[in-house]
């Protein structure tokens, strides 16, 4: 799995706080795992795209963040949100009998 850690401090303290965090990871046995596959990836906010937080976000299987109450909190948090998916409305209508023209017949 991929740990990715982004910054979204905008004030002076960005730095510092990504200088503690890259710290943490060298004084561990995960030093070797910086922006390697199954590694930590760590970046400030504003260089990671919109469309790239989507899928980040999409496909993280825990996202963590300090506007959502105490660490413990969140870890323990167990009730999941589900999304309310809208039930499938078909787009095309049935016919009675088979279409019998080339474009028909091309896209079958």
């Amino acid at each position: 799995m991929d740990l990715v850690i982004w910054n979204e401090d905008h004030a002076g303290y960005r730095q510092l706080l990504h200088d503690q965090i890259m710290g943490l990871i060298a004084a561990g046995s995960e030093a070797s795992l910086t922006n390697r596959p199954g590694g930590i990836f760590v970046r400030p906010a504003d260089q990671i795209s919109e469309e790239d937080r989507i899928l980040i976000q999409t496909v993280a299987r825990a996202i963590i963040t300090d506007s959502r109450g105490p660490l413990a909190d969140q870890i323990n948090r167990r009730s999941l949100v589900e999304a309310a998916v809208p039930l499938l409305t078909p787009t095309r209508t049935l016919r009675s009998e088979p279409c019998q023209s080339p474009h028909c017949l091309a896209t079958i």
